[in-house]
């Protein structure tokens, strides 16, 4: 008969033999390649090797994750892998608004036994698509329509801001040029600004109109003007749009109640006119939206009752029971072109159409591309760019192309967008500006990251030895080298050096490293391990 000794000492034995085998049997992951570099918009498929050791048969369960962030897709051929353990793949598709070095970990685990490769992707970055962060980002996250882009009289983009708490005295004034913003602030003798986001127009002598809710600013660069209903004749109620005329002078629409009136300021005075609405449908609605061509004439929009044309003292309505008929009569907005033509965006979802154009004739309609709501748009060139709650759209006279979450950076569509002089379209979309050149940016720095901020390139045979290194590694097959500098796998920079081939790491933790090796031609990416 054992004893009580004898018996715990067989489970103590039994233990350590459980602990021994668990220990024994094991397996090791691997992934290749450590690394690679793709164009933008395309994948990249890595293998992941699994070794048994020890007799080990068990599944191996497989996992991925970014360890910094990434957008894109991750797919495994496979979560779950038997005896005798076939290489899987890991395929990955970045997206649009992924650029740069970007780790991924796999992680291969039973049990207590696990092993966790790393591999990295490097993204070239799109020519075409970039973002570009505010001068000022105060407030912008709890502003959902970003803030009013206007041109430059150079034909650059700026914008302006309240940069301190509201209310306030003090504006920004933004502008970008030569890749970089330019602010300039300026006190206003009394409190106009009471949001944020202050909306603007530039006339042709480069002076500032801003709308305010106690009238009109101006602003020459040296003094402001001040008008409203108590010390000119411009009437009082909520503006609604501003314009600059073809002679440089300020047009507003102003909501009375439930009566639209068109200022116009000639240099020295206001002149207003209210507009009498369209007796189509006693349940018109003024928008307010104002465009104006190139004989001054100016148009607005209406909801239930078309769009109107005013010249001095005559209105000319179009709609559906006008001599020149139009298809609906719930319009939003409207512009005119460098060639005469008056473009209308419909609001009408019973009709799968999105605009209208009047060439003097009569009006041609156009199909809309998507059952959202429609948001803004301008034409270039006979182009059109829309932007709705899926997306831009562009239509180029024949067919519509869709940019959306699938082949760009964009989730959704912008409320606020222009183009520039270099036909560089500028969106605001939450708290940044999305610039898009279906031929290229032009002036416009590639979209950067954390961990990269020069053109990804191919190694050409780059290799670094001693890997894994312990104290110093050397750089071999590049010349002209500008910066080292090492990233570690959260895609924190931990270590920049001056151009050199021969490198100390001997004060960083062992641990998993990637090199970022600047030339004049562009960066290359190789990955290291530090190991004591």
């Amino acid at each position: 008969m054992k004893t009580s000794i004898q018996r715990l000492a067989l489970v103590l034995c039994m233990f350590v033999i459980a602990q021994s085998m668990l220990q024994a049997q094991s397996f090791s992951a691997s992934i290749t390649p450590a690394s690679k570099i793709i164009p933008i918009n395309q994948s990249a498929t890595y293998t992941i090797g699994l070794a048994p050791e020890n007799d080990y048969k068990a599944t191996i369960y497989l996992s991925v994750e970014a360890t910094t962030q990434f957008y894109g897709t991750m797919k495994l051929s496979s979560s779950e892998v038997n005896y005798p353990y076939a290489n899987a793949t890991l395929t990955i598709t970045p997206t649009l608004r992924d650029t740069g070095t970007i780790v991924f970990k796999i992680t291969a685990k039973n049990g207590a036994v696990q092993s966790s490769p790393t591999c990295t992707m490097s993204i070239i970055k799109s020519a075409q698509w970039s973002s570009v962060r505010p001068a000022d980002q105060m407030g912008w996250n709890g502003s959902p329509n970003g803030v009013s882009l206007q041109l430059n009289t150079d034909g650059n983009v700026s914008y302006v801001v309240n940069p301190n708490t509201y209310p306030t005295q003090e504006i920004s004034i933004n502008q970008f040029t030569n890749q970089q913003w330019v602010s300039n602030q300026f006190q206003t003798p009394e409190t106009f600004f009471t949001s944020f986001n202050i909306p603007f127009k530039r006339d042709i002598k480069g002076n500032y109109w801003f709308i305010t809710r106690d009238g009109i600013i101006h602003y020459d660069g040296n003094f402001v003007t001040k008008f409203n209903s108590s010390n000119s004749n411009l009437p009082s109620g909520q503006i609604t749009a501003l314009e600059i005329d073809k002679n440089g002078f300020p047009v507003c629409s102003i909501v009375q109640n439930t009566e639209l009136i068109i200022s116009r300021f000639d240099g020295v005075q206001w002149t207003s006119s209210t507009l009498t609405k369209p007796s189509i449908s006693s349940e018109v609605v003024w928008n307010g939206y104002l465009s104006i061509d190139s004989t001054n004439q100016i148009w607005t929009t209406t909801y239930g009752g078309g769009i109107m044309a005013i010249n001095g003292a005559t209105q000319q309505n179009y709609n559906t029971n006008s001599t020149i008929p139009m298809t609906s009569n719930n319009t939003s907005r409207i512009l005119t072109d460098l060639e005469g033509k008056v473009w209308c965006m419909y609001n009408d979802k019973s009709r799968n159409i999105a605009f209208a154009y009047f060439n003097g004739q009569n009006w041609q309609d156009i199909t809309s591309p998507t059952s959202s709501t429609l948001e803004t748009f301008f034409v270039d060139d006979n182009n059109i760019w829309l932007s709705s709650k899926e997306g831009l759209h562009w239509y180029n006279g024949t067919s519509w192309m869709t940019y959306n979450s699938s082949n760009s950076p964009l989730q959704f569509g912008p409320k606020q967008m222009i183009q520039d002089k270099n036909k560089n379209i500028w969106m605001v979309i939450g708290n940044l500006f999305y610039v898009f050149n279906p031929n290229g940016l032009v002036d416009i720095p590639l979209a950067p990251t954390s961990v990269e901020e020069q053109p990804v390139i191919t190694d050409g045979g780059v290799t670094i030895s001693p890997n894994p290194v312990s104290e110093n590694f050397t750089i071999l097959g590049v010349d002209d080298i500008s910066s080292v500098t090492i990233v570690n796998s959260l895609g924190m920079e931990v270590k920049t050096l001056n151009g050199s081939h021969a490198l100390d790491v001997s004060d960083l933790a062992s641990g998993f490293y990637f090199v970022q090796i600047r030339t004049p031609f562009g960066m290359i990416t190789k990955s290291i391990v530090v190991s004591r």
